[in-house]
């Protein structure tokens, strides 16, 4: 190597070896740098079970890859105000692979986390409706006489002051449909 034949030649007093550890953490973080924009993105940054479970995937990683390995060498001297240096990192091809796999994995399962809260937030938003739609249709205001929907969504964010407008108009929709129909059943 021309490194050491030029060390051979120059002789000089002291040789720097910066010999620097393997570190799965660093490596995951700098290999995998879209996971926290990721959850960011999504809303998950105060998700525990997000945080845990993506925090699981990095340590099962690390798990797997000795920490200790030696990871890159530099070795280097000065003459005559002259750095020379040479350096060796070692690639691991079957570490590459494993982090791109976890990080496929990580990716699957902020997907998967994203719907289920989605659908746990529309069973909840359901729900809401429903009860909504129940206490409506027992109401006299609500059900006496043509009130248009101005007054009825009034009438519902009184009741309900708690809700948002789009689950109340959601609400007034299916409790108007559900009276209607019952109005029909009883004409016939």
């Amino acid at each position: 190597m021309p490194f050491f034949r030029l060390a051979k030649h120059l002789r000089p007093k002291v040789i720097y070896a910066n010999v620097e550890k393997f570190d799965v953490r660093r490596e995951v973080v700098l290999r995998i740098p879209g996971v926290e924009d990721t959850i960011e993105r999504r809303g998950l940054e105060e998700d525990e079970q997000a945080v845990k479970g993506i925090r699981k995937f990095v340590d099962g990683l690390a798990s797997r890859w000795n920490p200790r390995e030696l990871y890159r060498v530099v070795l280097s001297f000065v003459r005559e105000g002259i750095l020379h240096e040479v350096g060796q990192t070692i690639d691991w091809e079957s570490f590459t692979q494993d982090i791109d796999e976890t990080a496929n994995r990580i990716g699957e399962f902020v997907e998967e986390l994203v719907e289920r809260r989605g659908s746990e937030q529309e069973q909840e938003t359901n729900g809401k409706i429903a009860a909504c739609v129940a206490a409506l249709k027992t109401d006299e205001r609500f059900t006496k006489g043509r009130t248009n929907k101005a007054k009825r969504l009034l009438l519902a964010r009184t009741m309900f002051p708690d809700l948002q407008d789009a689950v109340l108009n959601a609400a007034i929709r299916q409790a108007e449909a559900e009276l209607w129909l019952a109005n029909t059943d009883r004409n016939n």
